[in-house]
């Protein structure tokens, strides 16, 4: 997936005993593997299949959710996105990307008060989220905070990682200064 996105290890069965053998674990990996080749092509849907022959074998991956939902969002079902990025959150909560595109998926939902309380869970663990920042910014847009909207976009925009966001954060301060025209 996207070189800029962070990745979640799949978590060693291990860590969690009598939850799988070590082939179970691997075979599930190479599922993800298959997956996020074919996510790279943009074959969404096949991508889709081999996430969740990896839960299926292996339910206890964080990044088998992530990845899941990445393609569920992109195949724009937000609301199987939305399940695996809470699923990915519930088994990652340091995870700061799960948070970051839970907020986005929620604020496609219109709920805005969840989209806000996700995307600061994923600016209090990674204050250069840049998604994050993002969505919290059409989420200030959606009710009236301009001023605030303009901090957010103004940090994201001056990020590293902001060139794959450049054309969205541009949409959004040129929202923002029609906005403040207007008032």
């Amino acid at each position: 997936i996207g070189s800029s996105q962070a990745q979640v290890a799949a978590y060693d069965p291990n860590e969690f005993p009598g939850r799988g053998s070590a082939m179970i674990f691997d075979k599930a990996n190479s599922y993800v593997r298959e997956g996020d080749a074919l996510f790279e092509q943009r074959k969404f849907r096949p991508a889709l299949s081999r996430y969740s022959s990896a839960i299926e074998l292996y339910p206890y991956s964080a990044n088998s959710y992530y990845k899941s939902g990445l393609a569920s969002f992109e195949l724009k079902d937000y609301t199987t996105a939305l399940l695996q990025f809470k699923r990915t959150v519930a088994l990652a909560p340091d995870f700061p990307d799960g948070y970051s595109h839970k907020g986005e998926t929620q604020f496609k939902l219109k709920d805005l008060k969840g989209s806000e309380e996700s995307c600061r869970a994923a600016l209090d663990l990674d204050p250069y989220s840049t998604l994050a920042l993002i969505c919290l910014a059409e989420v200030c847009l959606d009710t009236s905070r301009v001023e605030s909207a303009q901090n957010y976009l103004g940090t994201a925009n001056s990020l590293p990682g902001a060139e794959e966001y450049r054309k969205r954060i541009s949409k959004n301060i040129a929202r923002a200064n029609k906005l403040l025209a207007e008032k």
